[in-house]
């Protein structure tokens, strides 16, 4: 390595080279010394005496000056067959400072005998005993080296030019010729101030043979540590002479990792493991000078990954690594990589580049791994080793702080599906830092499961175990985060095809189910993009949509929502729902037939997962549409039809609504069933409900042509029990509706309003209870009877108010199709002053309707009032019709009614005539009779022209007629007055009758007696009278003259009249008018009062 040819620089001579003069110098002298006396001491070892010793010392000085020397003492020793040997004992040089550069306690030279008979002292073998070297490195990397003295003897940038510098001095001509040097018992120290540390290695060996060409070392070292384990250490060097190439070996084994760390950029790496390391590598210097490549193999026992002093460690069993080292690029081969530990095992290689230097060791590193085999097997993380046959990955590792970086690591299975990785993972004083991502295409749920940590939700795990049969899984992310002090955190997201999918236990499997499955430290989620069910009732329902939710699965047991998506047929869909723990349509009462149609209905459930969850511990949700829907069952007997209807069921009720026809009938409302035994087979309908003539006879009620117009809204309600007809409640406010009763003169139009409330129950035929009706002019209530074969069979209004003219209870009877019905009036009371125009003369209504009434009262007119009342009407052309009644007191009487021009005429008739007219508080002492009266109505109301003829009548106790004839003198007359009366033969009236009084036009009484003529008024109001008259006694012989004059009037008479008071009237009489003879008396007589005048 160094070429003794070369022109000696002009400078010091260096201090190795002054050591080897001095060797050569103290050898010579020595050995010429020795030859005069070499024959008196072979084969034994002679001391020589202190002035050879000194006398050697002087020599080195003056050889090495200004390098001196000391010599404890020095021996020679001359055996046949050998070379002669000199022994100098306890060899120091010091330089001119004084500083130690060599301390070697004992030197043996072994001399040839034939370069000494030539007059030359060549060394051929020298040996040290108990050497002591010190080797240094400071914080740069740069070497030296110190030959038992504190100053060094060899100093060099590396490693390798110390030894350069070895070879140097041993190519001097005296050290060249030797053959071989051997240290025994070295003590090394190694001083690395890069690293902070100093060895101390004791009872080493070193031997160095040289050839002309060439020159090797060999050092053996043993190292023992704190725990007192021995590490073996074997370093060789060897040398071409003339030329720069060289080799460095070194093999070692169970030195701790650090110690080796800190050696070679190629090995900065090891220092975030504790482990022992045993080796070989080799490294060297190439012809041209430049340097090899470091290569070599390292087999790393069991230890641990410690990044930091407070990390936990990361426990492996062991590894074993081929590399490459080349210095110039900074480039680590990694040949062969073999990992072994009871999480991961690997082998594999790739290339590592070293960045970032900091005092000549790296802090960053780049590697790029080729794997070829992987088993992940963490402690009782996977049911199984989970194994990749390959992959790759690229990664980043930082020393300080720690971090390794995964960029991208693709492992490969048995059927060559990859899984992709990146990651990171960073220590602090807190311990670890992970975050780990990783993808998959593809998957089977095999492998999937294998990849699933048992210990990551365990019961989540066990969950899509045996509730997810799927073939496929796809698209496949996984993610995990670690953070010291907390719990992982843990994600797993994939899809998958071909699945089998049980969403509860008590629920039929999914088939044909593709979807997406999130699974986090905490939360569970499955959605079902794709998936059919088959219904207990055997038909199929699609569950699209339909998502299993479990927030948090770390508590037990766990609560977790079901969002179960359905489209199928109805019954199929209520199947599924009335499945344990649901039981939704078992608790309703109801079964699953009671609809027909298509469903896409969504239901949130809500439970926990485990055994034995009961019914009532189950929250839901169920919300859904129905579309062609059909029904026999929601409204029985009924054709329950709709194209759209909304379903809802809450633990409270289950409830169809919408807009429907019950049997065409247009219906909108809904159906509710409340939940819970009490409600079992008990459910109800509300809703609104189309009204028209139609609608009704389409539920049996088949009303007369003409009763019912036009078309409105009803509220419908519908009491529903299993095995009952269904009650019913129809309210409306008539709205839109208009409704006739010919019978009874009433209508109303359909911009009015009003109210009907019917209660009944849906049969064949239906039944109505209860009717309630009120509108302008009518307030009935009552129920309706209808007919086997539809239609009205009656119907009975205990309570009728019509307008101001009647007020009482009716009998309505059917009669037939087309036909009026028949009306009974079993009681009340009538206003003829008040009957509508319609009932009223000939002009009536025009019907063909008759009535048979029972009143309890008839209002004739004003003060004229009818009891007791029993007949037949007709509204054919008019009211018409005859009753018998009475007037209060009892008297009886005949009637008839029959229609004028201005309304109904009433004809009374009665053999009680007195009687009648008291109780009619028309005339209050007559009595007997018999009367026929005639009322015929004028134009405006109350209003009647009137005709009263009663014969046979007595007459008595009446104050103004016994006043008037005690002014004419007429005694007899008035005995008969107050004893049994007055007996008149004939009465006739002719009057007007108006609601302000009664004007009489003309009126008479005549009897064998008297004859009396009477024309006047009588005021209701003011019960005032005013009438006046001729009086006309002994009318039997006095009628004689009647013909010429009025009837009543006899050929003589008195005038007369009555005015004031009705209780009390005064009477006034004019003696003198019965000289005027009755011929003559119109032409004196006044005009009667009138009314009003």
């Amino acid at each position: 390595m160094s070429d003794p040819t070369e022109p000696t620089p002009k400078r010091p001579m260096p201090t190795h080279r002054r050591v080897g003069v001095f060797l050569i110098i103290t050898l010579l002298l020595a050995m010429v010394f020795m030859g005069g006396v070499v024959l008196s001491f072979m084969g034994r070892a002679v001391q020589m005496p202190d002035w050879v010793t000194a006398r050697v010392e002087a020599g080195i000085d003056d050889a090495l000056g200004p390098v001196g020397a000391n010599l404890a003492g020095m021996e020679v020793q001359f055996e046949w067959g050998n070379f002669p040997r000199v022994r100098l004992q306890e060899l120091r040089l010091r330089d001119a400072e004084g500083r130690q550069v060599l301390s070697v306690p004992a030197l043996e030279a072994a001399i040839s005998g034939r370069a000494l008979l030539d007059g030359r002292v060549e060394m051929r073998r020298l040996s040290l005993a108990a050497a002591r070297v010190t080797l240094r490195r400071d914080e740069n990397g740069d070497f030296d080296l110190a030959l038992g003295g504190d100053t060094p003897t060899f100093q060099a940038g590396s490693l390798a030019e110390v030894l350069d510098q070895l070879d140097g001095a041993l190519a001097l001509p005296a050290l060249s010729v030797i053959e071989s040097v051997a240290v025994e018992n070295l003590d090394l120290i190694y001083l690395d101030a890069r690293a902070g540390r100093t060895w101390s290695i004791r009872e080493g060996l070193l031997t160095l043979d040289q050839t002309a060409e060439a020159l090797s070392a060999q050092v053996f070292l043993t190292l023992y540590n704190d725990a007192g384990t021995p590490s073996e250490f074997a370093f060789g060097f060897e040398t071409e002479k003339g030329s720069p190439a060289s080799s460095l070996s070194a093999s070692f084994s169970d030195v701790p990792s650090d110690d080796i760390a800190q050696q070679s950029p190629a090995f900065a790496f090891l220092s975030v493991i504790r482990a022992p390391i045993s080796g070989a590598v080799r490294a060297g210097v190439g012809s041209d000078g430049a340097l090899l490549p470091l290569s070599g193999v390292l087999d790393i026992g069991e230890g641990d990954l410690i990044p930091t002093e407070n990390t936990k460690p990361v426990h492996f069993d062991g590894a074993k690594g081929y590399f490459q080292y080349d210095p110039a690029a900074q480039r680590v081969a990694l040949n062969q990589v073999e990992l072994t530990s009871g999480t991961l095992t690997f082998n594999g290689g790739g290339q590592a580049y070293l960045q970032e230097f900091v005092q000549g060791l790296p802090t960053v590193l780049v590697a790029q791994m080729g794997l070829k085999s992987v088993a992940l097997n963490p402690d009782g993380v996977f049911q199984t080793p989970v194994t990749f046959t390959g992959g790759a990955a690229d990664m980043k590792i930082t020393l300080d702080p720690f971090s390794v970086d995964l960029g991208q690591a693709v492992l490969l299975d048995a059927q060559n599906r990859a899984i992709r990785a990146k990651g990171r993972a960073t220590v602090s004083d807190a311990g670890w830092h992970v975050a780990l991502d990783a993808y998959v295409d593809t998957m089977s749920k095999s492998r999937l499961l294998r990849l699933w940590p048992v210990a990551v939700v365990p019961k989540t795990r066990k969950w899509v175990t045996e509730n997810i049969a799927f073939g496929i899984a796809r698209d496949a992310h996984a993610a995990l985060r670690l953070e010291p002090g907390e719990k992982p955190r843990f994600q797993l997201t994939h899809g998958f095809e071909g699945g089998e999918v049980r969403f509860m236990k008590t629920m039929p499997h999914a088939t044909e189910g593709s979807g997406y499955i999130t699974l986090t430290e905490q939360r569970f989620v499955m959605s079902l993009e794709q998936g059919i069910v088959t219904a207990p009732n055997g038909q199929v329902v699609d569950l699209t949509g339909t998502v299993v939710n479990i927030d948090d699965i770390t508590v037990r047991p766990a609560y977790g929502t079901i969002d179960l998506h359905m489209d199928g047929p109805i019954p199929a869909i209520l199947s599924l729902i009335d499945q344990p723990p649901l039981t939704l349509m078992q608790r309703a009462g109801q079964g699953i037939d009671i609809a027909d149609g298509r469903a896409v209905v969504r239901a949130d459930l809500g439970l926990e997962f485990r055994k034995g969850v009961k019914p009532h511990e189950v929250a839901f949700d169920v919300a859904g549409d129905l579309y062609d829907v059909t029904s026999d069952v929601l409204v029985p007997g009924r054709s329950f039809a709709a194209p759209h209807l909304r379903l809802t069921a809450t633990p409270e009720a289950v409830a169809i609504a919408g807009a429907a026809t019950v049997d065409g009938v247009s219906f909108n409302g809904g159906w509710t069933q409340q939940i819970g035994p009490e409600h079992a087979g008990k459910s109800s309908v509300s809703g609104t409900i189309l009204l028209s003539e139609q609608n009704l006879a389409a539920f049996g009620v088949d009303l007369p042509r003409g009763m019912v117009r036009g078309t409105g809204r009803g509220a419908l309600d519908l009491d529903l029990v299993r095995g009952e007809a269904p009650q019913f409640r129809l309210s409306s406010d008539l709205e839109g509706i208009g409704l006739s009763i010919p019978a009874i003169a009433w209508s109303k139009g359909t911009g009015s309003t009003g109210n009907l409330t019917i209660n009944g129950r849906l049969g064949a035929p239906i039944a109505i209870d209860d009717i309630a009706l009120s509108a302008p002019g009518l307030s009935a209530a009552g129920d309706i009877v209808l007919a086997q074969g539809g239609g009205v069979e009656r119907i009975e209004l205990p309570k009728v108010s019509v307008g101001r003219w009647f007020d009482g209870s009716v009998i309505l009877t059917g009669r037939g199709a087309g036909r009026p019905m028949a009306v009974r009036v079993t009681g009340g009371q009538v206003d003829l002053t008040a009957l509508p125009d319609r009932l009223n003369g000939a002009g009536g209504s025009g019907g063909n309707s008759t009535t048979e009434i029972a009143l309890n009262r008839l209002i004739v007119a004003d003060g004229l009032v009818v009891t007791d009342l029993d007949g037949t009407l007709s509204t054919s052309g008019g009211l018409n019709g005859s009753f018998i009644g009475s007037v209060p007191g009892g008297a009886r009487f005949n009637a008839a009614l029959a229609p004028s021009d201005h309304g109904t005429a009433v004809r009374i008739r009665s053999e009680q005539a007195g009687e009648v007219l008291r109780g009619a508080n028309v005339f209050a002492k007559a009595r007997g009779g018999s009367m026929d009266l005639i009322l015929t109505p004028l134009e405006g109301e109350g209003r009647y022209n009137g005709r009263m003829d009663i014969t046979n009548v007595r007459v008595r106790g009446v104050g103004a007629l016994a006043e008037l004839l005690s002014a004419v003198s007429v005694v007899g007359l008035i005995e008969q007055l107050s004893g049994e009366g007055l007996a008149f033969t004939s009465v006739e009236a002719r009057f007007t009758l108006t609601p302000e009084g009664v004007e009489i036009r003309r009126g008479s009484a005549v009897g064998p007696s008297l004859g009396i003529s009477m024309a006047g008024v009588y005021e209701f109001a003011a019960k005032r009278l005013d009438l006046q008259g001729v009086v006309s006694p002994i009318y039997l012989v006095n009628s004689i003259g009647s013909v010429l004059t009025r009837k009543g009037e006899g050929l003589f008479g008195f005038n007369y009249r009555l005015r004031g008071p009705a209780d009390d009237p005064k009477v006034s009489v004019n003696p003198l008018s019965i000289l005027t003879p009755g011929m003559f008396r119109e032409i004196f007589r006044r005009p009667p009062p009138e009314l009003g005048n």
